[in-house]
Parts: structure tokens; C-alpha cells; sequence
């Protein structure tokens, strides 16, 4: 049974995921969401195109953050991972479809 990572090991490795995952371009991204507005191009986006973070939080209630953690954002397609994860707990997977 795997020992738990003590708190410098996880900040550290998610650290390095995030310098990592830092390199991506934008070919990623499609579009951006702002309430009132609507999904805009990424030219449109100006600064907030460069933002970035990850956060974990442990089951024990320890958050570990890096990035652009403190700067507000639309959820966007995330949300549809933790519907997903909601709608399986609730129903089962034999209830449950992915698109």
C-alpha cells in the first residue's frame, strides 16, 4: 500500500506539472466564456488568454495551488467532468451516456 506524499512533495510535483503544461499553444483553445457576454474568439481575449492554474485539494482538506489561482474564471467544459461524476454516483453507469 502506497505511503500518502507528504505537503513539499505534492506542491512540488504540481509545480512542475504546471511548467509543464505551460508550453501548451493556443491551437487549444477555441473560444472563452464571460456571463453577459457569451463565448468570444481568442483574439478577443487579450490578457487572460495567458492565465493559467491547477489546484488539488486532498481529501484531508489540504489545497495546493499554483498559477493564476487567484484571478476569477468561467468553468466552461470542466463542468461537465463533475456532472458526470454526479449523474454516475446517483444513477450508475448503466444509467449514465457520455456523448
Amino acid at each position: 500500500m502506497p505511503t500518502p506524499a507528504d505537503g513539499q512533495h505534492v506542491a512540488e510535483r504540481l509545480e512542475e506539472l504546471y511548467r509543464r503544461r505551460l508550453l501548451v499553444g493556443e491551437e487549444g483553445v477555441a473560444s472563452y466564456y464571460l456571463s453577459g457576454r457569451g463565448y468570444y474568439e481568442p483574439e478577443l481575449a487579450a490578457e487572460e488568454s495567458d492565465r493559467f492554474s491547477i489546484c488539488i485539494v486532498r481529501a484531508q482538506g489540504d489545497a495546493y495551488r499554483t498559477g493564476d489561482h487567484d484571478r476569477p474564471f468561467a468553468l466552461q467544459s470542466i463542468s461537465k467532468v463533475f456532472i458526470y461524476g454526479l449523474a454516475l454516483a446517483d444513477h450508475g453507469r448503466d444509467h449514465v451516456s457520455w456523448p
